[in-house]
């Protein structure tokens, strides 16, 4: 009996032009409010904005032009020597496994020298989580951050 075995090759990339409509597509799954497809595109166009993606793709017994699949994305503003967390999404099916971190810590690793920040919605348990895993820590509740009473924590490294 033979058994192909599939090992899956990991890489967090910058992002192109040629991605948005992943990043749209992941976007839209992610959020009640999400960023418009122009929005998007606008961090290409923008010296301080950093897009990196989290991609997957089989190595053996898959078509070796296949295109990585991406499976989340981050969005980060450097605004030296701060920086900021924007955006992060993973796509639904594929959370819950680590790639969250594996962006932070990635986005950290290269940008060692940078003060980072972020809000997150309060009531987001998932992503505080994350957040708090790769060692944000909450500085102040924002209200009304995000309208309709909803409020932000300002988290900080």
């Amino acid at each position: 009996m033979s058994c192909l075995l599939r090992r899956r090759l990991i890489l967090i990339r910058r992002a192109f032009i040629d991605d948005l409509d992943d990043i749209v597509r992941i976007e839209n799954c992610s959020f009640n409010d999400p960023w418009s497809a122009e929005s998007l595109a606008a961090e290409f166009e923008r010296p301080f904005s950093k897009i990196f993606l989290f991609t997957e793709s089989v190595s053996e017994g898959e078509d070796k032009d296949a295109t990585p699949k991406i499976l989340a994305y981050i969005v980060v503003w450097l605004l030296c020597p701060e920086g900021e967390i924007v955006s992060l999404a993973v796509d639904p099916p594929y959370r819950d496994r680590g790639i969250a971190s594996a962006l932070i810590r990635h986005v950290l690793e290269i940008f060692p020298n940078i003060c980072w920040a972020l809000e997150v919605d309060t009531l987001n348990i998932p992503a505080l989580r994350v957040y708090e895993k790769c060692s944000f820590t909450r500085k102040r509740r924002i209200k009304n951050y995000y309208g309709n009473g909803r409020d932000a924590f300002l988290m900080t490294i």
